[in-house]
């Protein structure tokens, strides 16, 4: 099921991370069932006008069905929720892996659903009264109704039986994996950073603009490198539609900081061009106080074996494994300063290409054996 991934770049290179560790296996068949643009537009309304509208308004085709087509074997099936019953039994399918939507009661095959996080439960004062009523609404319906739920670290996992109030038994973790696909370890661009205008080292933070990203501890922290003389700047990669007081308020803080030259926002570019601005950085910051996973900006910089610079979250310590990443206390602009000051000292040689791609088909492997110990329980 697409809908629920096809929504934010972060979502949408999981579902292909997925997509992959299926294809691991030959003689697999998977059907993706992708939301017709009448489907994703109208399902905020409640499930009468949701059906009426649907009927009644012309059909569209959705445009983010050619994010998949480097997945030449996958069949696509655009649905809406009158007939997605019908679709899986007319097409045979025999489990729905993963989902992150609420299925509802009675589908004709087991479905698992995967939880994001519960950042609504731990800072409230991010979200409207409205969005915490309806996201736990939605948990704790989809948990009653779903075969199984999964999450992506097992601190996640705490949260799911804590807030939702079920059995552990019922909960399973899916590892990360460092996966971007071996096009875009060993396709070095060139030029990028002269493309965007950066002419001097930097660090990169590719997050969406969300408060809780704390974009602001980085560059306060920026501060205080450049005050010990080191000519350096940050660059924001991430959408920045629908946050027009987050981003003015983020360079308001830059212009009080007179750094507002040496931060660079470049909102959403091209993926591979993001990471080619990664490999070329000195290092990637996570500044991040919550997370339902380790976040994809590290799962990219570990596929590149890029160094990372972030918060001492419990969820992003699973990952405490990978050589190559610093933590620093939560919120503490001193700490992060003095590892971005260590950084810019100490060059960083990224591995090679053979031991990067190595090292990606066993992370690949490892993950698909767990994607699919993960669906043989629901099958």
């Amino acid at each position: 099921m697409a809908d629920g991934y096809i929504d934010e770049h972060g979502t949408l290179d999981y579902l292909k991370i997925i997509l992959r560790g299926l294809y691991l296996r030959p003689d697999t068949h998977v059907t993706m069932f992708f939301p017709s643009e009448n489907e994703r537009r109208f399902r905020h309304y409640p499930p009468f006008f949701r059906s009426l509208y649907g009927l009644i308004s012309p059909y569209q085709r959705n445009n983010a069905i050619e994010d998949f087509s480097e997945f030449k074997e996958l069949s696509i099936i655009e649905y809406r929720r009158s007939n997605l019953k019908a679709l899986i039994q007319k097409n045979g399918i025999n489990v729905i892996f993963p989902c992150m939507m609420d299925l509802g009661k009675g589908m004709p095959v087991k479905w698992a659903v995967e939880f994001f996080d519960f950042q609504h439960k731990y800072y409230p004062q991010y979200f409207s009264l409205r969005t915490r009523i309806g996201r736990s609404i939605y948990f704790n319906s989809a948990a009653k109704h779903a075969d199984m739920i999964f999450v992506n670290s097992q601190d996640a996992k705490k949260d799911v039986c804590k807030f939702c109030h079920i059995d552990d038994s019922k909960v399973e973790v899916l590892p990360f994996c460092a996966s971007l696909g071996y096009d875009k370890i060993g396709d070095d661009l060139t030029g990028i950073p002269e493309k965007y205008g950066i002419t001097k080292p930097y660090f990169l933070i590719s997050n969406q603009f969300y408060s809780h990203k704390r974009h602001d501890v980085a560059f306060r922290a920026l501060k205080e490198v450049r005050e010990k003389g080191n000519d350096v700047c940050i660059v924001c990669t991430g959408s920045m539609v629908n946050v027009p007081k987050l981003i003015a308020s983020l360079k308001q803080l830059c212009q009080e900081l007179n750094i507002e030259n040496e931060v660079i926002f470049l909102g959403v570019i091209p993926k591979k061009e993001q990471i080619e601005l990664m490999k070329n950085a000195i290092s990637v910051i996570q500044p991040s106080e919550f997370e339902g996973d380790c976040s994809g900006q590290i799962i990219d910089a570990i596929t590149i074996g890029q160094r990372v610079i972030a918060s001492d979250i419990d969820v992003i310590k699973e990952v405490s494994f990978y050589d190559h990443i610093s933590f620093f206390k939560l919120n503490n602009v001193n700490e992060l300063a003095e590892i971005m000051m260590e950084y810019v000292k100490t060059p960083h040689n990224r591995p090679s290409y053979d031991e990067l791609i190595k090292k990606e088909q066993a992370y690949s492997k490892a993950f698909s054996d767990a994607l699919y110990g993960l669906i043989s329980k629901l099958v």
